[in-house]
């Protein structure tokens, strides 16, 4: 049973040194389920979202060199127990930053934000970095996103 679930586990996340990045499916997945912890709790959580902007209202597709770095470089500013994957497939990538203090939220969205986007424009290709967008949600603006 265990061997299975291994197998399961590993068709929903890609492999790298610092941690996993989840597909689609996963990563909405984890994120309906903090939206849930979220509103028990009253606990407030924050997704984090990384887009290239090709025109107007379209998402570029992020090759996957691109990809392996962003994810990388996310991992670097956030914690062990955040999920990084991607929002859509190859178009937008993702973090769920959990359990966050009451109150605290809008500090931390900010805090992130700027250490986000300094590491990403210090860590990629100047004509990707320049065309990044970083944005932040806090439960329950998160119904505005699409």
């Amino acid at each position: 049973m265990r061997v299975e679930s291994d197998r399961s586990l590993s068709s929903v996340a890609l492999e790298s040194r610092l941690g996993h990045a989840y597909n689609e499916q996963a990563f909405r997945y984890l994120l309906a389920i903090e939206r849930k912890r979220s509103e028990r709790s009253g606990c407030p959580f924050l997704l984090l979202l990384i887009d290239l902007k090709e025109q107007e209202g379209a998402s570029a597709r992020l090759d996957s060199v691109v990809a392996n770095n962003l994810f990388s470089d996310l991992w670097h500013c956030l914690r062990e127990t955040d999920c990084v994957g991607w929002y859509h497939d190859e178009r937008v990538a993702g973090a769920v930053l959990t359990e966050l203090r009451n109150g605290h939220a809008m500090e931390v969205s900010s805090l992130i934000g700027k250490r986000v986007s300094e590491r990403l424009y210090e860590h990629l290709p100047s004509d990707v970095a320049h065309r990044l967008r970083v944005r932040i949600y806090q439960h329950p603006e998160l119904e505005r996103i699409d």
